[in-house]
């Protein structure tokens, strides 16, 4: 947008003050409504942004989260713990087409709060069981050490 100022039209303005004191004060009042359109202007290029900038904050991002089924209530639920956040999810057995077992690990994608998807973390739990024998192994090697010691 472009504003020219028209100095000829000011100086020849004839208010019911009349002569340069009218035309002083038509100046005036141009240049003070010129300075709040461009204030007005400034003010919703503002107010756009910010909208914007909190409906991009509300698009859908996904997380990937990594979870261990910890139990099955009534073969109907399976309890996710999900230890990085310390939260348990509830899910429906019958919504996700997987064999839930205990200490099974998920990566559980959440859009919006909501899971948007489950799968198998084959890694993660194979590498969990590994750990868990090896525990075992090495409480049975003790439990044998303070049984032959008796």
């Amino acid at each position: 947008m472009k504003i020219t100022f028209y100095e000829d039209a000011f100086l020849n303005a004839s208010w019911h003050t009349g002569g340069m004191k009218g035309a002083v004060i038509m100046k005036k009042v141009v240049i003070f409504g010129g300075v709040s359109l461009l204030l007005c202007l400034g003010l919703i290029t503002f107010c756009e942004a910010k909208l914007k900038e909190e409906m991009s904050s509300q698009r859908e991002e996904a997380v990937v989260l990594t979870g261990v089924v910890d139990r099955i209530e009534d073969e109907k639920t399976a309890v996710i713990l999900i230890e990085d956040m310390k939260i348990q999810l509830e899910v429906p057995v019958s919504e996700f087409a997987i064999d839930f077992v205990p200490n099974l690990w998920l990566d559980v994608v959440l859009i919006n709060d909501d899971i948007d998807g489950i799968t198998v973390n084959h890694e993660r739990t194979h590498a969990e069981h590994e750990n868990m024998r090896k525990l075992f192994e090495r409480l049975k090697k003790r439990i044998k050490k303070i049984q032959s010691k008796d």
